[in-house]
């Protein structure tokens, strides 16, 4: 017997993008299609990984473990980086309280998912200044010296 249609997991995931984030926040359009590919993302990776059709998942199957695994896979398999990883993540961190609103039964598992924590890149620091000989190479490499 196949379980009822639509379950939590859908449910939520259509309030989500349907009253809360263009209503409830005002989120931009852009915005909502950057966190729609991240969560369809995750519910393909999911699904490969649980063994369901996407359309079975349910709230047991968004978890801190399957949101580091899910990390993970990005890194690896599809070569993102850290401000892609995080972008994702974010996505998911906006989610998971939403989701406690809806089931508050599910509280502990997503207060774990938001205790993922976001990854640090390298950043490279900014120049502040050039010394004098190094403006003189840059015109000269520039051919304007």
């Amino acid at each position: 017997m196949r379980s009822q249609r639509p379950n939590e997991l859908g449910k939520g995931i259509e309030r989500f993008f349907r009253e809360y984030l263009p209503t409830l926040r005002g989120t931009r359009r852009h915005t909502i299609r950057n966190y729609r590919d991240a969560i369809v993302l995750f519910l393909r990776f999911t699904s490969s990984q649980a063994a369901k059709a996407i359309e079975d998942l349910d709230l047991v199957d968004f978890t801190a473990k399957q949101v580091q695994d899910f990390l993970a896979f990005l890194e690896a398999e599809r070569h993102n980086g850290v401000a892609t990883r995080n972008a994702r993540l974010a996505a998911l961190h906006t989610f998971a309280p939403f989701l406690a609103t809806e089931q508050p039964a599910n509280l502990a598992e997503l207060q774990r998912v938001l205790g993922v924590p976001f990854k640090r890149g390298a950043r490279n620091k900014p120049i502040e200044y050039l010394e004098p000989r190094e403006v003189e190479a840059l015109l000269h490499a520039a051919g304007q010296a």
